[in-house]
């Protein structure tokens, strides 16, 4: 996706030229790579190197190896998610069409999703590009989680900030609250001693294409120039407030009416 241009590309492989690593995220797709370290690209638009360094994984915990916690060892849910890298810093450069762009200074967010479907809605926010001297991102998401034959409202997100990882989830026992307007919304996390608010501005996006059971035939609006303003307090003191720039951001359809 080229987030300024609004424009998608969808390159169609077969499942033999989809070469995952065993034990390691590291994919192979034809002559593409993507790995934990770096990604390397041989598609008709887009070619070249990026090396991802410095970088700031999710933090394990014993019982909760990756974001979904618990939830992640269940073996029916229809989607699976991790985060790679909350932050690291580019090296490289691509060949966008017929530009050479010089990505070396930027800064990365990797994560991953695997499974048979996406959810039926969800509200996705992630952003690390804020003014501070150290690293600071953001990742949230909130779903409707199919579940025994029924369903519920779950919860991820994950704040980087001075070093630490702070967690907000379902699996932790936090409560969230959701406030959607047509192109705002405002997200509130709960825990114990920690509140969390994100209140977002939704830009102009491209659409992606996304698995659903009958293949690659669902659409997501993914806009990646929003902006989101971060609240983030423990026993009630501000610790840190600042606007996330180039934020990916996603609203479905469905969002409204299913997780308000």
């Amino acid at each position: 996706m080229e987030g300024k241009a609004l424009r998608t590309h969808y390159v169609d492989f077969s499942a033999e030229q989809f070469r995952p690593a065993p034990d390691r995220f590291d994919v192979q797709v034809g002559d593409n790579r993507f790995h934990a370290t770096g990604l390397d690209l041989a598609l008709p638009d887009f070619s070249g190197s990026l090396t991802f360094e410095d970088l700031h994984p999710w933090t394990r915990q014993l019982g909760a190896p990756g974001i979904m916690g618990w939830y992640g060892f269940v073996p029916f849910m229809e989607c699976y998610h991790d985060v790679i890298s909350m932050h690291h810093q580019l090296r490289g450069s691509l060949r966008i069409h017929v530009t050479e762009v010089d990505f070396t200074g930027g800064i990365g967010y990797l994560e991953k999703d695997w499974g048979r479907n996406f959810p039926s809605s969800w509200v996705w926010v992630q952003t690390n590009h804020f003014d501070h001297p150290t690293p600071v991102s953001i990742m949230a998401s909130v779903a409707r989680i199919p579940w025994l034959g029924s369903y519920f409202i779950g919860h991820i997100v994950g704040f980087w900030f001075e070093g630490e990882l702070h967690r907000f989830a379902t699996y932790t026992g936090s409560k969230f609250d959701l406030q959607l307007e047509q192109d705002r919304f405002t997200l509130t996390f709960r825990s114990r001693r920690k509140r969390l608010v994100l209140r977002a501005r939704v830009a102009a996006g491209g659409t992606l294409i996304s698995p659903n059971p009958e293949g690659m035939h669902g659409k997501i609006n993914e806009s990646m120039q929003s902006e989101v303003e971060v609240q983030f307090y423990v026993d009630d003191a501000l610790c840190f407030a600042g606007t996330g720039r180039n934020t990916g951001l996603e609203v479905s359809a469905e969002a409204a009416r299913e997780l308000t």
